[in-house]
């Protein structure tokens, strides 16, 4: 509930968001009692931490949250061009349409998608993986090549396809958010 008025929150009046809030709270307070999952948790992917960062952990914190910033403000200055160019009356809209270039960017995300391990699978199962510690990893549960047994694994080659597929990500979400789908190719391609 609200990540859809995150979507279209631009002018909700303060009652639509009253009521947008205590619809989520409703949802949270459901999911939990109801536990649809089996697992006890909220979300799928909800981690649980037995002691507290250090204090030498902060300033990592801190960078990912400036690099964080930095990566969604180029994402937006780079969307906001982009469906400036492709709005009604445009030369692109008059040449290219909408249904047309929807299919042109699924087929482009498909096939940039599909040489990387961790673009190519369901989001779900790569959110899990990155997410799963090695140590409480189910046996049945593909780490990608995160993990060698209960050890972590971690390499150049890992490294650099990690970036490469987030880099790619972000490309794509920067042209697919905003297409004439209702939900755009945002949420599939995550």
């Amino acid at each position: 509930v609200l990540f859809s008025y995150e979507e279209v929150s631009t002018m909700f009046p303060q009652k639509t968001m009253i009521r947008a809030f205590f619809a989520a709270v409703v949802a949270a307070l459901s999911l939990r009692w109801w536990d649809p999952t089996g697992t006890g948790k909220l979300t799928m992917f909800e981690m649980h931490f037995d002691a507290m960062p250090d204090l030498q952990e902060y300033p990592m914190f801190v960078l990912l949250g400036v690099i964080g910033g930095l990566l969604g403000a180029t994402f937006v200055h780079f969307n906001i061009k982009i469906s400036a160019a492709r709005k009604d009356g445009t030369p692109f809209r008059q040449r290219v349409h909408i249904i047309v270039e929807v299919a042109v960017i699924a087929l482009v995300t498909a096939l940039t998608s599909y040489p990387l391990t961790f673009t190519r699978g369901l989001s779900t199962i790569t959110i899990r993986s990155l997410f799963q510690g090695c140590d409480s990893a189910p046996k049945n549960i593909d780490m990608m090549g995160l993990c060698e047994g209960d050890q972590d694994v971690i390499t150049p080659e890992l490294i650099c396809s990690l970036v490469l597929s987030a880099f790619l990500r972000l490309t794509q979400m920067t042209f697919t958010f905003g297409t004439g789908v209702p939900c755009g190719l945002f949420v599939p391609s995550l």
